[in-house]
Formats: C-alpha cells, structure tokens, sequence
C-alpha cells in the first residue's frame, strides 16, 4: 500500500511539473517566441512535444518546397505536398492539433496542455479558459481570426 501512495505522489509530482513546464511554453507561445518554446521543450527533455509545436522542421510554419527543401525533407515528402494541393500538410496538422487539444480537455489532461495544442489550430473554445485577462483574451480572438483568413486563403 505504501509503495502504491508514493508510486502516486511521483506521478503527480511529474504531471505538476508537466504543467509547469507546459504554462511556461504556452507563455512564449503567446508572446511569438516559437523557437524558445520548442527549446525549452528539448531541454526538459521532451523533443517530441517540441516537434509537435513545429511539425515542418526548424521553426517553418507552413510547409513550402522551400522550407521542405531547406530542412532536407526527401523528394517523396515534397512530391506529396505538391500532389495534395499546398497546404494540404497544414490543414493535416491544424486538425491533429484541434483532435489533441479536444482529447486533453475533455479527459483533464491539465489546461495548458489543451490551450498549447489549441493556440496551434486556433480553437478558442480550449484556449479561452486559460486566458486571464482581456490582453490574452484579445491576443486569443485576433490570432483566430488571423488563422481562419489564412486558411480561407488556402482553401
């Protein structure tokens, strides 16, 4: 029994510092600091999450046969993109990010965690419970808004 009380009290230290580090990236997200929120991810050694938050390599965040190219993405990758239509790959990991942030959020996964994957696809609806006051609430509706006419554009 005792064993199981601190097998329990380590998992819950380990999620408090999760959240913490995950309040930390969502702050430099906020503020447009991309490549320091994926560095911090790295060094808490957490490289898939910082892969997550640039899904294209390095700090692209749309993947053009520049960027494909730049980052030494194989010909198959950029043929894909090219074939699928530009911005097919975007809308892919907008609506991975949009799945992951609903997932987090409706199982109590912390909610840094969901307004992390929630800023990515602009889903307000998990991204406005993190917002405490109405600069962030602004900076939430702006880059939504921002978002969609991107994505209209795209379409």
């Amino acid at each position: 029994m005792r064993l199981r009380v601190n097998m329990l009290s380590s998992y819950m230290m380990t999620k408090k510092q999760d959240e913490s580090l995950l309040e930390d990236v969502w702050t430099l997200l906020r503020a447009g600091r991309l490549e320091e929120a994926c560095s911090l991810c790295r060094s808490a050694g957490q490289s898939w999450r910082a892969a997550t938050l640039s899904p294209f390599g390095r700090f692209d965040q749309f993947p053009s046969m520049e960027a494909l190219v730049r980052n030494g993405k194989n010909r198959t990758l950029q043929a894909i993109e090219l074939e699928s239509g530009i911005g097919h790959q975007w809308r892919l990991w907008k609506w991975a990010c949009y799945s992951a942030s609903e997932r987090i959020a409706d199982q109590d996964g912390g909610k840094y965690e969901a307004a992390v994957y929630a800023a990515q696809c602009s889903n307000l609806k998990r991204i406005l419970p993190t917002c405490m006051d109405w600069e962030s609430a602004c900076w939430a509706m702006a880059k939504s808004w921002l978002d969609f006419q991107v994505d209209v554009e795209l379409a």
